[in-house]
């Protein structure tokens, strides 16, 4: 008898010590995949780029269409959600990274994940292979800290985490977007999906996305920067229909400079204000609801940078994306079909690509660094020209498809990535680039 309780009590120990042994194995004091890489400009151009080929205004009538994306892209994709569930409010989280090796008919996921410093380690380091499986992805195997776990273990551990992320709004986000994809298809440098985007899956992402998208001290600030706009915009309508950009520009950032508040936040809201204004589609009452209508809309004026309207539709577009690029989710879903909105129809155009390069330079600067942030908001207080931050590109260039074709190949080819240099080297050289005194 004294045998049986002394066995229970071993057993009993050994089970209360069991997730402090677990802990131990699993935690690892560094990370294989670093948690808290930059979001690259390279990445935020990948992701707008995608936007742009697969909006949905391209579907088939059924709704039906093929997405095809190689390595590079999709782990940009990746890395863009990690930045998301990195900006979430998981108490014991503190970061995510993931990396994708695609192959036939699997594909190899690997990064790393950091909680909370403990005394047993920070990081879980893991490894999966995935299969797909009609229109999901199963999890065939995951390691951690290089030990394979049994399926009986597997399964339950990935249903409690599923459960517990269904309470994360960027989790549920992301999962009324994978609610549209119909089949998944791996290949060598090669992920395929099948999407149906029809009218009920748009419509269930965008009031997702609202409800993400604006807090309440956002939504007051938003408020004070459309009446700026609406102020500014007023007397200019009273004796012309056209006027420049920079002539926003200037109050706007002049009232930012004002405030007290965080300068990244602020350019953040006034790119999304000029956004509203700029692109047809994208109304301030579905960004703040009933509050929009507690202000009069400004006078609609067409604006312009070398007397085209459509370069500062390109520049504000791409430079909302990326100063929203490490922040919610939602905010890229909510500018993105008026980015497609904003181009020109007539195809490939190195200009529309020059005022989104620009855009999406300023747009990082914008919301990087507090310092950073201020010294765009200094300059664009005072800026006189347009050519201070957009070079001079001429008349609309737009080219066809085929014409792209016959005369570049591909956005591979030596003649191409000549152009992209000269460009560039352009961007490069404008004021707003240049450093300045503090």
């Amino acid at each position: 008898m004294k045998i049986f309780t002394w066995f229970l009590g071993i057993l009993g120990l050994f089970l209360l010590s069991l997730p402090l042994l677990l802990l131990f194995i699993l935690l690892e004091d560094e990370a294989n995949y670093p948690t808290t890489e930059t979001f690259g400009e390279q990445q935020i151009v990948s992701i707008q780029e995608l936007i742009l080929q697969y909006d949905p205004s391209f579907f088939t009538a059924s709704g039906i269409q093929r997405l095809e994306l190689n390595q590079a892209e999709t782990n940009a994709v990746l890395a863009y959600l990690s930045r998301q569930m990195n900006s979430s409010n998981i108490p014991w989280f503190e970061g995510l990274s993931a990396s994708i090796s695609l192959a036939p008919d699997t594909a190899s996921l690997s990064g790393s994940l950091a909680i909370r410093p403990t005394v047993f380690g920070r990081y879980i380091n893991y490894e999966a292979g995935l299969v797909p499986q009609g229109k999901l992805l199963r999890v065939q195997s995951l390691s951690i800290a290089g030990l394979s776990l049994p399926a009986f273990i597997l399964e339950p551990m990935l249903e409690y985490v599923r459960t517990y992320l269904q309470r994360q709004s960027n989790y549920q986000f992301a999962e009324s977007l994978l609610s549209s994809v119909t089949a998944i298809q791996f290949d060598d440098d090669y992920l395929g999906l099948g999407l149906n985007w029809d009218s009920a899956n748009i419509s269930r992402v965008q009031n997702q996305a609202r409800r993400l998208l604006i807090d309440p001290a956002s939504s007051q600030r938003l408020l004070a920067y459309q009446q700026v706009l609406h102020d500014t915009v007023l007397p200019i309508a009273a004796d012309s229909r056209t006027t420049e950009l920079h002539r926003l520009l200037v109050p706007l950032f002049s009232h930012a400079l004002a405030d007290p508040g965080d300068p990244r936040t602020e350019n953040q809201e006034i790119f999304l204000i000029l956004s509203c204004y700029l692109l047809n589609e994208l109304s301030l009452e579905d960004l703040l609801g009933s509050d929009a209508a507690l202000l009069e809309s400004p006078p609609q004026l067409r604006v312009t940078i070398e007397s085209r309207d459509d370069l500062p539709r390109h520049l504000v577009a791409s430079a909302a994306i990326a100063a929203y690029a490490d922040d919610n989710l939602a905010n890229l879903l909510a500018v993105y079909k008026e980015v497609y909105d904003s181009r020109s129809s007539s195809g490939f155009s190195f200009s529309d690509m020059t005022a989104n390069m620009v855009g999406t330079r300023i747009g990082i600067l914008s919301s990087d660094s507090r310092e950073q942030a201020q010294d765009l908001q200094r300059f664009f207080a005072a800026v006189e020209t347009d050519s201070a931050y957009m070079p001079v590109v001429g008349p609309p260039d737009g080219i066809s498809e085929a014409e792209f074709a016959r005369l570049y190949d591909n956005r591979t080819s030596p003649a191409y990535l000549q152009q992209l240099q000269e460009i560039e080297a352009e961007i490069e050289e404008l004021s707003v680039f240049r450093p300045r005194q503090p």
